[in-house]
């Protein structure tokens, strides 16, 4: 009857024809089996027949045989999420149960993860196996056995990969550090392995990757560290110097575990030289304060540890920056050894194919305005490419190949470098025409970084006249606002190119990145030079400037999105004036994103932005302020892509409750009306959400919200995923939660005192009975008369539902009988 019932063809809805938001496997509204309702009766009948102790194993393995197992296994594709927690619970009963399968299941459930990893990447179960294979882990004998360090190297390992590792971390993350608990010789292996898969261009997944190694960290011994320190803090170093402000900062509160602090300063004499460079570049220039305050304090501990060693360490920081600046200067004067020599070798080369090209007037003049003619060929080594047709029929303007800015005197560098702007107002087609003005193409690219460099470079030489701001901005618009270049970006787009999770590729990247990214960097360079003068730039870097710049961080290349964060919080910085506009136009994409499209590629940047203005909102808090928090941060919460932005949006909500204390009530009841229904992963972002947040709250704001908020921790207490169970147990084990709840006991413990009891005698998970045990020691010792009441009560209530369900099993029994009378009178007529 369950074959029967359970064993279908799982049609799933292709994922390549779903919209973009179809993408994202955190679904809070997921696809529903219509047959659920009688498909839920099957398979409790099944648990309940696998559990019952009236099932001989030896007569039931004759049928629940390998043949069965393996389609149960199959039914873990399922896109319903209640399919897929009842297959769980079963499994683990099976596998509890029928000793003889539990090889035949490990091995399947290893050849399901084999082919996820290593051929398709796509399976809707491989969390739930996960976390079965947590409580399997966890039950292993010592010393392990060889096949299960195997399965930790050729399968934990590898699922860090995949593109959707955020939908099962948490899962595999507890699998990993149960090996290590168990083993910790295995912790050299564990870290090799995440070094092997660390993302290069995903931020969130690097934050997700160094919470886990902290927990592996943790359990590591000296031998196994000093084995694998030297690779680890090259890779930690890196973190630390992350643009990513969340990056640098997780990778710097690995100092605030005491353990790992310990392990770096036994061997300290090796890792200190190689992450010191890192940690002085932090402290000298990174953007974010809160970074640059948790490097101070990482560089006083070895300063103040072993000075003689830091010193020793700065000097030779200071005696490699030397060499790489004398390098740099030697290299460049090489290249323009080269180019010279390259210029006078190819002027005839130049004169031959200036003399066959076609002579046509050119669409665009980039000289002076006042000037008829081009400037003279021959005027200080300048050359001249005339125009040339594109393959579409449309004209590429001439670029010129200027004198370089250093070889000219000083009266005419500022025409000069108004010329080179022009010319960098040239827009390639980089899309449908890569191959074509490639010359022409280079001579924009060095221009460019020439460009850069005088802005750098002109820290003495007063302030930027109006003409050059004028003509800086003119390019600047004319190659990033270029509608051109971008509609023809998207336009050749595959559809994997809306994959937002891309590691390897890092979202759809553009192929005129090279150009562009010069572009930037002047911008940014621009912006941040004392040189700007900021009442003469706010006439260029306008509103409508800005409102274009805005627009640009729905570019799916995170490159692009990365340097327009940094512009954006200059610019914020800088013009005073901007900013009501900037905070009102980031409001109304925000409001577009919630209620309308629910798409756009740059919320966490955005929200990073936002982060440090927040951080800066003076006290008393303003009401447009507050709104901005009830009105769009809080409803930011309810979009099926929150885990792309959740950790910028917990940022600036918790920045709000520190601000002022009395919105902890508003943020909490917003967090309640949007928690997640059937999204486990999410519901966990909520709880650890949820404690930052009350660690900021104070009694009288806790009492207003404490009813509704012990609702939903009971459900979550009573929740089937082990995670979000042990995640609300948790709560217990901060201080300040503790102590708000111990002052509120009367009212909290009669709510979550039915769930608790139930946890503590039938939670299907160990760790999550033992944690339960605990909370309800902790409640019994503080209050032992309210604890014996609330238990009576439990008890009584539990006492009338059986008696409720007795006279409700009587009652239907009754009617039975009454329809089966009257079925055979009928009959009989």
């Amino acid at each position: 009857m369950v074959s029967a019932n359970i064993f279908r063809t799982l049609n799933p809805q292709p994922r390549e024809n779903k919209v973009i938001d179809a993408l994202d496997l955190e679904e809070e509204e997921p696809s529903m089996d219509l047959a659920w309702p009688h498909l839920q009766l099957v398979y409790e009948l099944f648990l309940r027949f696998v559990a019952s102790p009236e099932t001989d194993t030896k007569l039931a393995k004759r049928y629940i045989d390998q043949s069965f197992v393996l389609r149960l296994l199959d039914l873990f594709d399922s896109e319903d999420p209640r399919e897929r927690d009842c297959l769980k619970t079963i499994l683990h009963r099976i596998y509890g149960k029928f000793m003889v399968h539990r090889p035949f299941i490990r091995k399947s459930i290893n050849h399901i993860f084999y082919r996820f990893v290593f051929e398709t990447e796509k399976h809707n179960g491989i969390a739930e196996f996960l976390e079965i294979l947590g409580s399997i882990i966890n039950g292993f004998a010592l010393p392990l056995k060889e096949e299960h360090k195997v399965f930790l190297v050729r399968v934990l390992i590898p699922l860090h990969k995949p593109k959707c590792l955020q939908m099962y971390h948490q899962q595999l993350s507890y699998c990993i550090t149960q090996f290590v608990e168990k083993d910790c010789k295995l912790a050299d292996t564990v870290i090799r392995g995440l070094l092997k898969y660390w993302p290069v261009t995903n931020s969130s997944k690097e934050v997700m990757f160094l919470n886990e190694l902290e927990e592996v960290l943790e359990a590591t011994q000296p031998p196994e560290f000093q084995r694998c320190m030297v690779p680890l803090f090259r890779r930690i170093a890196r973190c630390l110097n992350s643009l990513h402000f969340q990056v640098a900062e997780r990778a710097l509160f690995l100092w605030n575990n005491n353990h790992i602090e310990n392990l770096i300063m036994q061997s300290r004499k090796v890792i200190l030289p190689i992450i010191f460079p890192a940690l002085e570049r932090n402290a000298q220039k990174h953007w974010n304060q809160a970074v640059h305050s948790l490097t101070l304090n990482v560089r006083k501990i070895f300063q103040d540890l072993d000075p003689e060693w830091f010193k020793e360490c700065l000097a030779k920081f200071k005696e490699d920056e030397s060499k790489e600046g004398e390098t740099k200067a030697k290299r460049e004067a090489t290249w323009k050894r080269l180019e010279e020599a390259g210029m006078r070798k190819d002027r005839k080369m130049f004169k031959q194919i200036l003399g066959k090209l076609p002579k046509k007037p050119s669409s665009a003049k980039f000289w002076d305005n006042s000037e008829s003619q081009p400037p003279d060929n021959n005027n200080q080594g300048e050359e001249v490419l005339t125009q040339r047709s594109s393959s579409d029929g449309d004209s590429v303007s001439s670029v010129e190949v200027l004198p370089r800015l250093r070889d000219v005197p000083i009266s005419e560098k500022q025409e000069l470098f108004l010329k080179k702007l022009r010319l960098c107002c040239v827009v390639f087609d980089f899309v449908s025409e890569p191959q074509q003005n490639l010359k022409e193409k280079e001579i924009k690219r060095q221009t460019l970084l020439e460009v850069v460099d005088y802005v750098i470079s002109s820290g003495n030489n007063g302030k930027f006249p109006e003409p050059v701001i004028q003509e800086a901005t003119k390019m600047v618009s004319a190659n990033l606002f270029s509608s051109n270049t971008h509609q023809q970006w998207k336009k050749n787009k595959t559809p994997e190119g809306l994959d937002l999770e891309q590691e390897e590729e890092g979202g759809s990247l553009n192929p005129s990145w090279p150009h562009l990214q010069i572009v930037y960097e002047f911008l940014l360079r621009l912006v941040a030079s004392p040189n700007t003068d900021a009442k003469i730039s706010k006439k260029y870097i306008d509103p409508t400037f800005v409102l274009k710049l805005l627009d640009l961080f729905d570019s799916e290349d995170h490159r692009e999105r990365e340097y327009l964060k940094t512009i954006l919080h200059r610019i914020y910085g800088r013009f005073m004036v901007h900013r009501p506009f900037i905070r009102k136009t980031m409001n109304n994409i925000l409001y577009d994103f919630i209620l309308e499209t629910g798409k756009h590629s740059g919320i966490a940047e955005f929200l990073e932005v936002l982060g440090s203005i927040i951080n800066g909102f003076a006290l008393p808090l303003k009401e447009e302020h507050k709104l901005f928090l009830t009105r769009v941060l809080v409803p930011l919460h309810k979009l099926k892509c929150l885990p792309n932005y959740h950790q910028q949006l917990s940022y600036c909500v918790i920045q709000f409750v520190e601000k002022d204390c009395k919105l902890a009530d508003t943020v909490i009841r917003g967090l309640l009306k949007y928690w997640p229904v059937t999204n486990s992963s999410k519901e966990i972002m909520f709880l650890n959400e949820l404690e930052e947040i009350l660690e900021s709250t104070q009694g009288t704001e806790f009492e207003r919200c404490m009813v509704p908020l012990s609702r939903q921790i009971a459900q979550c207490l009573s929740s089937s995923h082990f995670q979000v169970a042990e995640r609300a147990l948790y709560l217990w084990n901060n201080d300040h939660v503790s102590s708000l709840v111990r002052q509120n006991s009367r009212i909290i413990l009669p709510i979550v005192f039915p769930a608790l009891e139930k946890n503590g005698s039938s939670h299907w998970n160990q760790a999550v009975k033992n944690l339960t045990e605990n909370v309800l020691k902790v409640l019994s010792d503080t209050n032992p008369e309210l604890f014996e009441e609330c238990l009576r009560k439990f008890q009584e209530d539990q006492q009338n539902a059986e008696d409720n369900k007795k006279k409700n099993g009587e009652t239907w029994r009754q009617l039975e009988e009454i329809v089966a009378s009257k079925g055979h009178t009928s009959m009989e007529k």
